[in-house]
This record gives structure tokens, C-alpha cells and sequence, in this order.
């Protein structure tokens, strides 16, 4: 099951990885590719709303002018990460942020995003977590 915490940081964990197929280097069919964006999108922005609701109880307004985006990619095996690559296929969920209305844009006016951080859990993994710290009005 997913999680959600609130505060002035929404923090979603997918209990899946970014679709490789969304990955730059990927050479899938683009509705492969499409589909599985799309899953993942869904599953972020459902986590979303629930984040947006519970914040909006405790008195946040939406959407975030300002936000830095902090990714963590829970995998069970240690080996080189390509860091671009991860973005690209974390992409659709980074969508989904503004699709929920969290964010105003994920362009780099609106949306700092930080380096992915890779831990090896074989216990917790396949595992991403966003964390969307609100910034400076």
C-alpha cells in the first residue's frame, strides 16, 4: 500500500519504480511507452490528491508557487544509476504534481529538482518516494 505524510513538505511513496520504458535510452514502441507513463502518472496523482486534501485541512493552498522535488529510488540491487536516465523516466509522475495541482508548473521558474538519492533495500524495494517541499512565495 501507498503512503502519504503532510506538512510544509508532501511526501508520496509509489510502491513501484519509474517505468523503464520511459527512460531516454529506451527503445519501446511508443504506445508501450505511453501506457506505461500513464500508469505511473495515475499512481502519483491519485497519492496527490490525497497529499492535497490532507493539506488543505491543515490550511495549505495550492497550488505551490515555488517547490524543490526531492526523488528517492528504492532498489534492491547496487549498480551504476544514470541520473538523467531516472528523471526522464520519472517524468510522468512529475506531471501528475501539477496535474493534481500541487505545483503551478514543472518548469525550472517553478520546480527545483534535486539530485535522485538511490538506496539499496532488498526488503523495501521497488519503492520511489517524492518529496515536494513548498519554497519562497
Amino acid at each position: 500500500m501507498s503512503k502519504v505524510k503532510v506538512s510544509d513538505t508532501i511526501r508520496l511513496e509509489i510502491m513501484q519504480l519509474p517505468p523503464a520504458e520511459c527512460s531516454p535510452n529506451a527503445r519501446v514502441h511508443w504506445a508501450g511507452k505511453k501506457r506505461a507513463g500513464d500508469n505511473f502518472r495515475d499512481e502519483v496523482f491519485y497519492l496527490a490528491l490525497v497529499g492535497k486534501k490532507d493539506a488543505l485541512e491543515l490550511g495549505s493552498t495550492f497550488p505551490w508557487e515555488k517547490s524543490e522535488l526531492r526523488l528517492t529510488i528504492i532498489v534492491a540491487q547496487k549498480r551504476r544509476r544514470d541520473t538523467d536516465n531516472w528523471l526522464g523516466r520519472a517524468k510522468p509522475g512529475i506531471d501528475a504534481l501539477k496535474l493534481a495541482g500541487l505545483i503551478v508548473d514543472d518548469d525550472v521558474e517553478h520546480l527545483t529538482i534535486a539530485k535522485p538519492v538511490f538506496v539499496v533495500d532488498k526488503t523495501r524495494a521497488p519503492r520511489t518516494i517524492f518529496e515536494l517541499v513548498r519554497g519562497e512565495k
